[in-house]
């Protein structure tokens, strides 16, 4: 196998914040730096378990990251954010949604196994207007704290590669939710939880750089005093990374 190395092939079988930190094999005694460029299209839904509110609605993100790697070590960066605010028309409402994710993850690898933690910061702003009565409700959710999970991969040689990856997260949440009609604002602590699952192919496109397509779910529970919502995306992502 020619392209990028034999040795350095699997570091980028999977280069997404969260749901799987790089695999590789071990890298030597020289420092690897990889830069990554994605597009996600996210399906977000948030439910309250009340039912009185069920939104879902799906948004297109750009996510830049920076990884750097020795021996069997690595610590990534990344900010994912959307591209610009994301309208729907629903039969009785229009929504409007933005989402920001930033992590920052370290990784070992042993015997093609990764095990990876660190701490993430997500936030959700939603925005949701009844077309006949002219009611707004605005909606806002952050999620912060830390994560723990492991990934493998499978090389297919000139197939590049495949491979899963699993985590689960234990954060701090907050929900913010405002109504047009109503001067109150409800403001609440609490916790969130729930676990991220995802598969990845990796391939080639030249000896320096490296095509990815990945589809995560996110299932997670907030979960305060007064009220609980079930947190749920579905993210198909397409990146491009270099290494040098």
């Amino acid at each position: 196998m020619n392209y990028l190395g034999s040795r350095y092939f699997p570091f980028f079988l999977s280069m997404t914040f969260f749901v799987g930190g790089p695999a590789f094999a071990e890298q030597g005694e020289s420092w690897v730096f990889v830069p990554k460029v994605s597009a996600s299209k996210k399906q977000m839904e948030f439910i309250d378990k009340t039912g009185s509110v069920d939104v879902g609605i799906t948004t297109v993100t750009a996510e830049l990251a920076f990884t750097a790697a020795y021996k069997q070590f690595y610590m990534s960066l990344s900010a994912d954010e959307s591209v610009n605010s994301t309208y729907e028309l629903e039969a009785e409402r229009e929504l409007q949604s933005s989402r920001q994710d930033y992590a920052l993850t370290f990784g070992y690898n042993i015997a093609g196994f990764n095990i990876f933690a660190g701490y993430k910061d997500g936030q959700s702003e939603i925005s949701s207007k009844e077309i006949f009565t002219g009611e707004l409700t605005d909606l806002t959710f952050r999620d912060n704290g830390p994560f723990l999970g492991f990934s493998y991969g499978y090389q297919m040689d000139k197939y590049g590669s495949i491979g899963a990856n699993v985590a689960y997260a234990a954060m701090a949440g907050q929900l913010i939710r405002g109504s047009s009609v109503s001067p109150f604002i409800l403001n609440l602590d609490g916790d969130t939880s729930g676990v991220s699952y995802g598969l990845y192919w990796s391939v080639p496109v030249n000896d320096s750089q490296v095509f990815s397509a990945n589809l995560k779910s996110h299932r997670y529970q907030f979960s305060s005093d007064l009220i609980d919502y079930e947190q749920n995306f579905d993210i198909l992502s397409l990146s491009l990374s270099s290494y040098f």
